[in-house]
């Protein structure tokens, strides 16, 4: 009896010592975490496939404001644009606020942006309200998006990531002809407040954005301002010279140069070879799944470890 007292007061002290040692700050690799990916595949789902679909706006909007297609495709161009570079302005919303607060905050401001840009009268301020404020706020969705599944976790961070970015051919896929269906019934106007609604929910996604404990940085706990952090971080010699990610960052580059291109004008050219509008725009959804299981293939080879993932 003795003994096995001894043995269970030993056991209990092990127990204390395993919950002692157990690091606070770990990302919980499950849990809440999943709910998150789900929420970060949502996200990645609208605002890629907003983004990517607009080709099929593309006719009704040249017709509606008697443009030819250059410039109305200035707008798609510049929501693109106005999506990546407003990046390394949101990494830094992020270290300061939080995913939870900046997601929610670009929901309801893209959200707004579409609405606002359906009373447009002239190009320019179709521009100004499609382009550029809802794509500030679609920019401020995609960075949370992608970071806060990383928080989440760490030994199944890249199966994770890879699920929620699958939301962006997912949203191709679905969105595509959902925006030519709506485009039949209500108009661009109509379709372009439908999307304006599916962007708002996405405040609901940012919600259970949870942020968790964190350990203070170095030059946090020095209160050395987060904006100077973060550029100095970017701007950093060592990765400034790195040759891997100078070239990644040239091709990357030169692939987003004409990424948006085929989803600008494919619709179009299929409704120039008499393919009815529904039919077009299931090449862009076409596009969409093949971007889907690019995606997760692409996951799974570089979670080999023989496969270097920059090569």
């Amino acid at each position: 009896m003795s003994e096995k007292g001894e043995n269970g007061v030993l056991l209990e002290k092990g127990d204390l010592f395993e919950k002692e040692e157990k690091d606070p700050y770990a990302p919980p690799d499950g849990g809440w975490g999943w709910v998150v990916m789900i929420a970060s595949f949502i996200c990645n789902l609208v605002l890629d496939g907003i983004a990517y679909t607009f080709g099929i706006f593309l006719v009704p909007l040249m017709l509606d404001f008697n443009v030819k297609k250059g410039p109305m495709s200035m707008v798609g161009s510049v929501l693109a644009g106005a999506i990546q570079l407003v990046g390394p302005f949101v990494a830094i919303l992020v270290n300061k606020f939080g995913t939870r607060v900046v997601c929610m905050a670009g929901a309801v401001i893209s959200s707004a942006g579409f609405f606002l840009s359906t009373f447009a009268t002239s190009v320019p301020v179709l521009m100004l309200f499609y382009s550029i404020i809802a794509g500030t706020g679609l920019g401020l969705m995609y960075v949370p998006a992608v970071v806060a599944v990383g928080y989440y976790f760490e030994k199944k961070r890249a199966f994770a990531t890879g699920i929620s970015v699958c939301g962006s051919g997912a949203g191709t896929f679905i969105l595509a002809p959902l925006a030519s269906t709506l485009l039949g019934y209500y108009g661009w106007e109509g379709a372009t407040r439908i999307f304006a609604a599916l962007c708002l929910q996405c405040a609901v996604c940012g919600a259970v954005m949870r942020p968790l404990p964190r350990r203070r940085t170095e030059d946090e706990t020095q209160g050395e301002n987060c904006c100077k952090s973060v550029m100095s971080s970017a701007c950093s010699p060592k990765l400034l010279t790195s040759a891997p990610f100078m070239l990644l960052m040239l091709a990357n580059l030169c692939s987003t140069m004409g990424l948006y291109i085929p989803y600008m004008y494919i619709p179009m050219q299929a409704e120039s070879k008499d393919i009815p509008p529904v039919d077009a725009s299931f090449l862009i959804s076409v596009v969409g799944i093949s971007n889907t299981i690019g995606r997760i293939l692409s996951g799974l080879l570089t979670d080999l470890p023989c496969v270097d993932p920059l090569m």
